[in-house]
């Protein structure tokens, strides 16, 4: 069987193209939201694990802090 043209058959097949277009960009999008997640989230737990070693180190040690607080 042969498809004719008839009215609105080429917008529909880019409303169907669109939507598919879409749908695939916001599956992208979740999964470089959700690397920068996994990403962060592991900083973030280094950063805190490396600063309660530090502080464990120098509780031991009782030696001065190697960040010195901000004084406003």
């Amino acid at each position: 069987m042969v498809d004719l043209p008839g009215p609105g058959k080429r917008g529909a097949a880019a409303n169907v193209a669109t939507a598919e277009s879409e749908a695939k960009y916001f599956v992208f999008e979740s999964s470089v939201l959700r690397a920068a997640f996994v990403f962060k989230k592991a900083y973030y737990e280094l950063h805190f694990l490396d600063e309660k070693t530090c502080v464990n180190f120098n509780v031991r040690h009782q030696r001065k802090p190697r960040h010195e607080p901000v004084r406003t």
